[in-house]
């Protein structure tokens, strides 16, 4: 409610959820993601893999967990996701292995529900738009119109799944006065190999 009054009279900073009749019918999921957020590209291959091995994983999780301790979403995990809100599991290999289990069993989890249920839209994935949408805090500008906000594991999973576009009905956008967006493929740069095609 504040933040409505605020965007009426146009004072201060605020967000507002756009209503439903003023978001496109569909968005493009490649320039949601491209080329800010190749994290969310790393996750889509994960759901990937998890659906070429989907077996292993209920037969033998442990070892579907040796095996994808190989593959980028690990990499991601150890060195971008742990460090910026776990830092206190690094050293720890018992808790590191743990939280990683824990991690890979949510996102199985999420993808059979999908798989056999569909998408939940009563959890909907949230773009950002802006009134001012701003360089993104690397410098780059993409002239999208939303950047990703939340559910970045639920629309790596529909990505997997062949999705192009999110259906309206699928999204829930939050609508900044100014949006500085996220630049984690830059940032991931840092910390972990990254496609130059995103840099």
């Amino acid at each position: 409610m504040l933040n409505r009054l605020k965007a009426k009279l146009d004072v201060g900073e605020y967000w507002y959820w756009l209503d439903a009749k003023d978001v496109d019918e569909e968005i493009d999921i490649h320039s949601l993601v491209f080329p800010l957020r190749y994290d969310i590209l790393i996750r889509q291959g994960f759901f990937e893999y998890y659906a070429e091995h989907r077996d292993m994983y209920r037969e033998e999780p442990s070892a579907f967990l040796r095996l994808v301790k190989q593959h980028p979403y690990y990499e991601w995990f150890c060195k971008v996701l742990l460090v910026r809100y776990s830092p206190h599991l690094q050293g720890n290999a018992e808790a590191l292995h743990r939280d990683f289990a824990s991690r890979v069993k949510a996102s199985a989890k999420l993808y059979d529900s999908m798989v056999s249920h569909g998408f939940d839209r009563s959890s909907p994935i949230i773009p950002y738009t802006g009134q001012h949408i701003l360089p993104a805090d690397s410098g780059r500008e993409t002239g999208a119109k939303y950047y990703m906000g939340d559910g970045c594991h639920r629309l790596a999973c529909l990505m997997s799944m062949g999705y192009t576009s999110l259906p309206r009905e699928y999204v829930r956008v939050k609508c900044f006065k100014r949006l500085v967006p996220l630049d984690n493929s830059r940032l991931l740069a840092g910390s972990i190999k990254v496609d130059p095609e995103w840099l």
